[in-house]
């Protein structure tokens, strides 16, 4: 959660909104691998329609 705060700052949102932002949109959090305990790799999938601009990241 804490790199989906970062990543939502750098698209222009405070700290405080993208926590409100998680908090209440329909995440769906996932632990995607357990190869190499005790590091596993865990993401989140922000629903992208919820949100009047763009937040994907863009190719350089």
């Amino acid at each position: 959660m804490l790199n989906a705060i970062d990543y939502l700052k750098t698209v222009g949102y405070t700290a405080e909104q993208a926590y409100m932002i998680l908090g209440t949109a329909p995440i769906e959090g996932r632990v995607a691998g357990i190869v190499d305990i005790p590091n596993a790799c865990c993401t989140v999938s922000i629903p992208t329609a919820i949100f009047n601009k763009d937040i994907l990241p863009k190719k350089e």
